[in-house]
């Protein structure tokens, strides 16, 4: 749209909204001026506006100059979204505003000590742990909820050993605010028992989700407790706290909590259905902590149910390893066999690969034959149940006898040792060095679980070899990519968060139509593709948007994932993949074969996967320039490093005025100031910077 006549501080008090929100993304804060309108406009009605005005103000080149007034506006008289506009622009100037929000926090008025405390929470800054710390204390309840929230987006040592020190207050807001934030921390407080907690029924739903990070055998009673109470909230957070204990410990550190469930599941036969049904839960952390009550329950008649959630790549290693703790009778044995049919094909695999491991020859010939057909639509789910067992993709055409010689004569060796402290660092810095992929120190038992595997498959005696053979085997390369493969999550399905896509598809679609009409020509990345359900999506909504009928158009899907990327290519998915309502009407561009989804041919000729590494030096060398990437949950397995140098692989590859969709809990705060933040109606995208030439021609 034209702007209408006046300058920028007339058009920012225009009565049309649109106009408002164009007028104040074109300001800069750094001259007075404009700066003394963006401050004006945080009261704006509209909160798209105020929010471009946050953006504007948080993203100045020198912010110290409007730190002060924004402190001020935390106390505006013009409204709630006045105030919380001053704290999301002090939160984007980041740690260069902390030193004058500290001396803000012994204000006289104590709704200015509770804002800042927040805000300071929302920078993260480890170095205002301590003052953070003393508000505990402070004279005014409010406040002290907002520095116990405060301190546990800090984190850190410091934080952590402030927030040990206040669980046992006498203040029940500010005790539910603590036990929140250790949750949040998974710090359990050193030397508290961990029934300490379990008295107040105003905390019991926090101190559950906190016993999930209690070493304690006493821990293991009460959370089975928790997990047989009646009412759903509870045990739901208890069935959280028994996957993050399954997570983190070692199968005989668990022993306590699985002989209370035992226990209780033998005093109430429905406790296993209880289990069962929270499978289906929306909340990942409560279908993954069902799934460890269940392998610790040992119910044979709930192995179909468990097996259905192989076909959710949020939760096929669990499933894999609560099927492998399940006990080894004929019970379910049978379960298993009758459960190879009527699923859907990843479960049938992983149905497969059970009975495999315990000794069913023809199960292992099942696997090899559907290894060899390259056609097979679990073909590659099935060359990696092979691999886990020690086993190569067998070569197409293999007389089935040769097939089922080496099914039987597969020997799955002993687990390795646990892995050691030592190991687990050195390990962990080598997968970092080739992947950018980081693990917390509360994570040693996720990678001992998830690699332990390849350590027997190839015949090594433990962490220590395992390391070495990372670092110099001339297999190395290969292997780093399994072991990358095998410790991320690929949680993805068919129009995953529908606001941003249909925001895109709605706003960002229409504006990249006006610019590149003369080129004709649209590219489109989806970084970390998984599986390719983003990729499909993002080619179908393409054509369906009518706009670019005739363009040169191509969506292409990066992954390191061989697997992922296989499966992406075949492009099958099953109804799991279409559980987002907003999927169903993409029906049309899949056809129903052989029990699976499978992307029409038309469609499929504008996409193509590569596989890629976001981190390495000459990244994306294969891609043409960008014109939208989507890069979705993929930092969330990085460290601050990695995420800065992925980012400017992105920014490489995007042409000026690109756009950059991230997660809906991602940010590029505090990483980079190198895209600017675009406020769409239904969403929050970025955009590299245009050129001004650009800017003329568009």
């Amino acid at each position: 749209m034209s702007s209408p006549p006046g300058g920028r501080a007339a058009r920012a008090r225009h009565a049309d909204e649109e106009v408002r929100y164009q007028a104040v993304a074109e300001m800069d804060p750094g001259r007075a001026e404009d700066r003394t309108v963006l401050l004006e406009r945080l009261a704006d009605p509209s909160w798209r506006v105020r929010a471009a005005v946050a953006e504007r103000l948080g993203s100045a080149a020198q912010p110290l100059p409007v730190v002060g007034a924004l402190i001020a506006a935390l106390q505006s008289q013009e409204g709630i979204g006045a105030r919380e506009a001053a704290g999301e622009a002090l939160a984007r100037v980041g740690s260069p505003a902390l030193p004058a929000l500290m001396t803000r926090l012994e204000d006289r008025s104590p709704d200015l000590r509770q804002a800042v405390a927040s805000v300071i929470g929302r920078i993260g800054d480890r170095r205002a742990a301590a003052p953070l710390s003393a508000l505990l204390a402070d004279e005014d309840p409010n406040v002290r909820v907002a520095a116990a929230e405060a301190l546990a987006r800090v984190g850190g040592p410091a934080a952590a050993a402030a927030l040990h020190r206040a669980v046992e207050t006498r203040d029940p807001a500010l005790r539910l605010a603590v036990v929140e934030a250790l949750a949040s921390l998974r710090s359990w407080p050193p030397g508290l028992p961990p029934s300490a907690l379990m008295a107040d029924s105003t905390l019991r739903r926090a101190a559950y989700r906190l016993l999930g990070s209690c070493d304690d055998p006493a821990a293991g009673p009460l959370v089975a407790a928790g997990v047989a109470e009646p009412g759903r909230t509870a045990r739901e957070a208890a069935l959280v706290a028994a996957g993050q204990q399954r997570s983190r410990r070692r199968p005989a550190d668990l022993e306590p909590l699985a002989s209370a469930l035992r226990t209780r599941a033998a005093a109430d036969p429905t406790l296993a259905d209880t289990c069962a049904s929270a499978l289906a839960s929306d909340d990942d952390a409560v279908a993954a902590g069902a799934l460890a009550a269940l392998g610790w329950i040992g119910g044979a008649r709930h192995v179909r149910a468990i097996l259905r959630l192989a076909e959710d790549d949020r939760h096929r290693a669990t499933v894999e390893e609560v099927l492998a703790s399940l006990p080894r009778g004929d019970a379910v044995r049978t379960a298993l066999a009758e459960s190879v049919t009527g699923l859907g094909p990843a479960a049938r695999i992983t149905a497969l690969a059970e009975l495999a491991r315990l000794g069913s020859a023809e199960a292992l010939e099942s696997l090899s034959r559907e290894a060899a057909d390259a056609m097979a639509l679990a073909n590659a789910e099935a060359a990696a149940a092979l691999r886990k067992l020690g086993l190569p993709r067998p070569v197409a055409g293999a007389p089935a006898a040769e097939r089922a010689g080496a099914a039987a004569a597969a020997v799955v060796p002993a687990p390795p040792p646990p892995l050691s402290d030592g190991e687990f660092e050195a390990l962990r810095e080598v997968i970092h060095g080739h992947s950018g992929l980081w693990f917390r120190d509360d994570m040693r038992y996720l990678v001992e679980r998830r690699l332990g595997p390849r350590v027997q498959a190839l015949g090594l005696a433990g962490f220590a070899d395992y390391r070495r053979y990372l670092a110099g085997d001339p297999g190395r390369e290969a292997e780093l990519d399994e072991a990358s493969e095998l410790l991320t999550t690929n949680e993805t399905y068919l129009f995953r968060e529908p606001l941003q896509l249909g925001a895109f598809q709605r706003e960002v679609l229409p504006v990249i139509a006006r610019e590149l009409a003369a080129r004709r020509q649209l590219r489109v990345l989806s970084a970390g593709c998984s599986t390719g359900e983003e990729a499909w999506t993002v080619a179908a909504l393409v054509r369906e948007s009518g706009l670019f009928e005739g363009w040169d158009v191509e969506v292409i899907g990066v992954d390191l994932s061989r697997r992922c990327l296989a499966q992406a290519r075949a492009g099958a998915y099953g109804d799991g993949a279409f559980r987002s309502p907003e999927a169903e009407p993409l029906r049309r561009w899949f056809k129903l074969r052989g029990g699976r989804w499978v992307v029409d041919d038309d469609l499929r000729r504008t996409v193509r996967f590569v596989r890629d590494n976001l981190l390495a030096p000459r990244a994306l060398a294969a891609v043409s320039t960008l014109d939208v990437v989507f890069c979705r949950n993929v930092m969330i397995y990085f460290d601050a490093d990695a995420r800065r140098r992925m980012l400017h692989r992105l920014r490489e590859r995007m042409r000026p005025g690109a756009w950059l969709l991230l997660g809906h809990s991602e940010s590029l705060l505090n990483l980079t100031a190198d895209f600017s933040l675009v406020h769409l109606r239904d969403d929050l995208v970025y955009r590299k910077p245009r050129l001004a030439a650009a800017e003329e021609d568009a």
